[in-house]
């Protein structure tokens, strides 16, 4: 089966939610899936874009045996709307 997982924040940002996301697609893949992941450009806590991401709009990467597309999204440092 084919599995689009959309995710706020996926590895390499650390916190409970890229955690659990990466076990989850760890765990379709062993089971045979084939997985895509959706995620914005790791940024978080700081809401400063990774260096290795700055200045890309879209990255495609193979991790283990699955895909990731990091998409370009409008952070901030301030931790207000």
């Amino acid at each position: 089966m084919k599995i689009f997982n959309i995710t706020l924040y996926f590895y390499p940002v650390i916190g409970t939610i890229s955690n659990r996301a990466l076990v989850n697609v760890r765990y379709l893949v062993k089971k045979g899936h084939e997985v895509t992941v959706l995620s914005e450009m790791p940024n978080h806590p700081k809401g400063i874009i990774f260096d290795c991401y700055k200045h890309k709009i879209l990255v495609k990467e193979k991790m283990e045996n699955f895909l990731i597309n990091r998409v370009r999204l409008f952070t901030s440092v301030k931790n207000d709307f």
